[in-house]
């Protein structure tokens, strides 16, 4: 009996010190995980802003493109007929859509959404003018029927998609 008090005095103290010492290095090592990881998150935010910043000045410039007082003086040429003009509006909204799909990634659900509410207005707005016309028009008169339609809206999707962006982009900042 003696012999086992005699082991129970070295051993108890070392369980000791061994428990103290693994629950001080599991507080350490658990506390170095979380900075780690938190200075991984930072770096992805820094260097995810740029990213972010050059998606939403692409889909600015995106709903000025597509914006019908500039789409229509930009695709329209002298002595073209309006059907023509009509495809050629319809596919470049499309094609400049098209090639900002990417940026969705960067942005909020609901500025994406107003963006595609404001291309969607956009297209309805050309497809309305155009049912509009009869054979007497020309792609003048359409051009012309575009915008008004546009003007007489005040585009509010395009206006609404502008509003959120620039929100956005001040939080990032």
């Amino acid at each position: 009996m003696n012999e086992f008090l005699e082991i129970l005095k070295y051993i108890l103290p070392s369980l000791v010190v061994f428990a103290a010492s693994f629950y001080v290095i599991r507080v350490f090592l658990d506390h170095e995980i979380k900075e780690l990881k938190q200075a991984g998150k930072d770096e992805t935010r820094r260097a995810s802003v740029p990213l972010r910043f050059q998606a939403y000045e692409r889909i600015v410039l995106f709903l000025e493109r597509i914006n019908p007082e500039n789409l229509v003086l930009r695709v329209s040429e002298a002595g073209m007929e309006k059907e023509l003009l009509h495809s050629r509006l319809l596919s470049v909204v499309r094609e400049e859509y098209e090639h900002n799909l990417a940026m969705q990634i960067y942005m909020s659900d609901q500025a994406w959404e107003l963006v595609k509410n404001a291309k969607e207005e956009v297209l309805s707005d050309i497809n309305a003018a155009a049912v509009m016309m009869d054979g007497k028009n020309s792609a003048a008169d359409l051009g012309s029927k575009i915008i008004g339609l546009h003007l007489e809206k005040k585009s509010a999707a395009h206006d609404a998609a502008l509003k959120v962006i620039k929100e956005e982009i001040r939080e990032m900042f």
